[in-house]
């Protein structure tokens, strides 16, 4: 499997012998690239909070939340940007009382990942939709005098990147599908034009032993901050040059 892993970054003619792997190599290789992602996700974000995060929480006004009811800034509006790496000037924001309930538009056009108001939060979910949540009543928290203690942001921090290590195992399939889903694009077209002797089935099957050189792509992408748009079309570059390389192992179909 190790061989498998290092040579589908770099020897196109391999990827012949790959798609004539069962299902079963498939799935256990897809799965280790899972864990692989998920591990290496995981310490990439857990560095980032670690030295972004403490900053942002000394710059925190005093917060309170007490009946289901948010208290920020002394119940002013306050927005905070959040080092989220790929889109710069991300947001999250609070307005104690809106006039109306934030929209999709108003999420786009200003930005924001979250909205906070005195008794809801709104966010955006994978699909797009707006979703907003109440706050427990019988949560109670007060911190008047902001976050000034070391030890608190420490513990804080801590619990942030436990947290978002546990959400990269659990969102790095929906991650994997989606790239599998833009190679197989990229793998398509490719066959359409080229008109090789092979089956879509195999085809199907190199997207998944694609994803290490995939995953490397969109990690160099990403630790450059460049929007995420970028990847998309790097990433059907990068698989087209693949597939390209690829199909040229097969014989052309015969008209």
């Amino acid at each position: 499997m190790l061989k498998d892993l290092i040579k589908s970054l770099y020897s196109f003619s391999y990827y012949k012998e790959l798609a004539e792997k069962s299902a079963g190599h498939t799935f256990l290789f897809t799965v280790i690239v899972w864990l692989l992602m998920s591990v290496a996700a995981s310490i990439f974000m857990g560095n980032t909070l670690g030295k972004e995060i403490p900053a942002i929480l000394h710059t925190l006004p005093p917060i309170s939340i007490e009946n289901g009811v948010l208290n920020v800034n002394n119940n002013m509006p306050y927005t905070v940007l959040l080092p989220v790496k790929g889109t710069p000037g991300l947001k999250a924001v609070y307005e104690p009382t809106p006039s109306f309930p934030p929209t999709e538009e108003d999420f786009l056009r200003d930005n924001v990942l979250v909205y906070f108001t005195n008794t809801k939060v709104f966010m955006r979910n994978m699909s797009g939709k707006i979703e907003e949540h109440t706050y427990p009543k019988e949560f109670t928290y007060k911190n008047a005098d902001g976050f000034k203690d070391k030890e608190q942001v420490d513990a804080i921090v801590s619990s942030i990147k436990i947290l978002v290590s546990v959400s990269m195992f659990i969102v790095m399939p929906v991650v994997i599908l989606y790239l599998a889903s833009g190679t197989l694009f990229a793998g398509l077209l490719l066959f359409l034009m080229m008109r090789r002797q092979i089956t879509v089935g195999k085809i199907l099957k190199m997207c998944f032993y694609m994803l290490p050189p995939v995953a490397v792509l969109a990690a160099i992408i990403f630790s450059l901050s460049v929007n995420a748009s970028v990847f998309q079309l790097a990433q059907f570059c990068l698989c087209g040059m693949f597939f390209q390389q690829i199909l040229n192992n097969y014989k052309p179909v015969q008209m």
